[in-house]
């Protein structure tokens, strides 16, 4: 959700420039998922010749591939599609409001745009991640298996009679595509749920531990 773009339309008049409303874009155009806001009442006074309404906005969230089937699942369990969508607007942005005579710089730390809080508030947020694609990792190592270990063993075996790391360089030379990269993050997101459940787990089972009476204490 770092890549934005704006877009804004215009009437040159005789004497001025009359506004015909503006688009926010958050999120980039090829993500599987995107966030437009713009100046509905704008559009429709234009579109059909209505009187113009400056405080329609709209907000959409273009969902696609397998962020859109993640949708469709969330969908399926709760058919209330507004708080569905607001969670995951919530879940996904955050405005703030820069603090008046403040030394703080990071901009994490600001507070959040009143207005915004107001809309946001009693709202709760929805992560649409995907786990690993199993199937897929399975087939990358059947292929790793079958075509290319025994050339690795080659360039290994002659690696070190040149005393060098082919199959290190060859690493080191690769680059990931998009698809790659997204299994690549989904398994890191899967990973890190799995190893926080794991520290609740041991941590859980430790305090149960020490606060049993050990049968040999006098």
């Amino acid at each position: 959700m770092r890549d934005t773009a704006e877009n804004r339309s215009d009437r040159l008049k005789e004497d001025e420039i009359e506004a015909q409303g503006k688009t926010l874009y958050l999120g980039s155009k090829h993500s599987d998922f995107r966030i437009t806001f713009y100046e509905k009442g704008y559009e429709q006074a234009e579109k059909f010749g209505k009187e113009l309404n400056p405080d329609w906005n709209r907000y959409e969230l273009r969902f696609r591939h397998k962020k859109a089937v993640r949708l469709v699942e969330e969908l399926l369990k709760d058919r209330d599609v507004a708080r569905i969508a607001l969670s995951v607007l919530n879940e996904k942005v955050r405005f703030l409001q820069k603090p008046e005579n403040s030394t703080v710089t990071r901009k994490r730390l600001y507070p959040t745009y009143p207005p915004w809080e107001e809309l946001m508030q009693d709202v709760g947020k929805i992560k649409l991640t995907m786990n690993p694609e199993k199937k897929t990792l399975e087939r990358t190592w059947q292929w790793l298996n079958v075509a290319v270990s025994p050339s690795l063993k080659l360039m290994d075996k002659i690696g070190k009679l040149d005393n060098r790391d082919y199959i290190r360089q060859l690493i080191e030379r690769g680059q990931m595509n998009e698809e790659q990269q997204r299994i690549y993050e989904d398994y890191k997101k899967s990973f890190l749920l799995r190893e926080e459940e794991r520290r609740i787990f041991d941590r859980t089972y430790t305090e149960n531990d020490t606060d049993k009476e050990s049968p040999y204490s006098e």
